[in-house]
């Protein structure tokens, strides 16, 4: 118990849920704390005169909206939606054109939006109803996230449509800062100073509490927010270093490859600690699969790159991989794994898919001490690989130069390897 009995109170409890927790903790100290709330409403919507405001409000998850911020002031009627994401990232919404605004209502059914954009273009008249009694609307959108860099916007957007992106990406900084320092209720200073341990860095005077160093992600720094006790300032820190080396390498595709669809991905918490992954791919699709091998009839597209992924300390792995795009499971029969495992390992009279594109070359970086080259095969999915085992890197300068010279490679390869024929000569169904 010696142990045990000095965890914190709200790192306990949000542990599972981490997102909601803070949704209904804020909304809570919003309500508790009129003080708090005006400071926040002041920082965000920057009214003439903050003694103007009447009947301020929080609610929390209603109407499929995270926080919600309800304040008259004059003869209008205003909302701030905050959408929190603490930890999630947006999923997609397949839209009905009869739950949009009328001036958007001509979007194709089912068509895919982020959270954030479908939740601009809803209609809010049910919202609107319950909470207004006929004064004029005016809506804001603010997109919480734990810690910024930049004043960049960070939720997602499709630029091709017409709806302009009126999100604000603000900070938990913008909430703490707003929170009266001491209240005498013990519940909401805990939560203030509970807050501030996990938010807040030494600089606390500014929003960009994250500062992109080139010495400021490696494997030590991985290691370190990998801990359980590491704060969510200085594991999401890491998350905006790793994006930024993402953002590096689509623009030196971007200028370098114009014409390569390769693809930049990062993701995190993929491990039950939480860890972080980058890749870079391309695609080709797969159009008469054979039936021997796939359980689906329909064309299967897949992905060819490399990625480096570590989800515990002084793991981490550098993999040139092969697998199919949804990473669907079941794809590939039982019966059929021998067959689908020799054509992207090979075997020894044929040369895989995995080792034809990268070569050898690139692939004795994989080999053991005992100069063996193991290839990897799938289990309950597709992906197959040859790994580099406790790859690490210095910093972010030498991580994006590993990455553009396996870009590079590849291109080189592409070049002389068409994935698309390859796809299909080893993998079609040739009856």
């Amino acid at each position: 118990m010696s142990k045990l009995k000095d965890l914190n109170f709200f790192k306990s409890v949000a542990h599972h849920n981490l997102e909601r927790f803070h949704s209904e903790c804020i909304s809570w100290a919003f309500n508790a704390s009129e003080k708090m709330l005006l400071n926040f409403i002041k920082k965000v919507a920057n009214p003439d005169d903050i003694l103007d405001i009447t009947d301020a409000e929080v609610h929390c998850e209603r109407h499929n909206t995270d926080i919600l911020v309800s304040y008259k002031m004059g003869d209008t009627h205003h909302f701030i939606h905050i959408e929190n994401k603490i930890k999630a990232n947006e999923h997609f919404i397949a839209v009905n054109p009869k739950k949009v605004e009328k001036e958007y209502n001509g979007i194709a059914k089912n068509t895919k939006l982020s959270q954030t954009q479908f939740y601009l273009i809803r209609n809010k008249a049910e919202i609107e109803q319950e909470f207004n009694a006929g004064e004029k609307v005016k809506w804001q959108y603010l997109f919480l996230v734990p810690a910024v860099s930049d004043e960049k916007q960070k939720n997602m957007w499709d630029d091709t449509r017409e709806e302009k992106n009126l999100w604000v990406t603000i900070s938990y900084w913008h909430i703490v800062t707003s929170m009266p320092v001491s209240t005498g209720n013990k519940i909401f200073d805990d939560y203030r100073d509970f807050l501030v341990s996990q938010f807040l860095g030494e600089n606390q005077r500014t929003p960009c509490q994250v500062i992109i160093k080139n010495e400021s992600i490696s494997k030590n720094h991985i290691n370190e927010c990998l801990k359980p006790q590491t704060t969510i300032l200085r594991k999401y820190g890491l998350r905006l270093h790793f994006e930024a080396v993402a953002e590096e390498l689509r623009n030196f595709v971007r200028n370098e490859y114009p014409n390569e669809p390769f693809e930049v991905r990062f993701l995190t918490d993929t491990g039950n600690n939480g860890g972080f992954l980058l890749e870079v791919f391309t695609t080709a699709s797969l159009q008469n699969p054979n039936p021997k091998i796939f359980n689906s009839k329909k064309p299967i597209d897949f992905r060819i790159g490399f990625q480096f992924e570590q989800n515990k300390p002084d793991k981490g792995k550098f993999k040139f991989y092969f697998a199919d795009v949804v990473y669907k499971s079941g794809l590939i029969k039982e019966t059929g794994k021998e067959e689908y495992h020799n054509a992207v390992g090979g075997t020894k009279d044929s040369i895989g898919i995995l080792r034809t594109i990268f070569g050898e070359e690139t692939l004795d970086k994989c080999r053991d001490k005992n100069n063996k080259l193991k290839f990897n095969k799938s289990t309950s999915k597709s992906f197959c690989s040859y790994l580099i085992n406790n790859f690490s890197f210095r910093n972010k300068t030498n991580l994006e130069s590993i990455f553009k010279s396996e870009i590079k490679t590849l291109v080189n390869s592409l070049s002389q390897h068409n994935f698309k024929d390859l796809l299909n000569d080893k993998l079609k169904n040739n009856n």
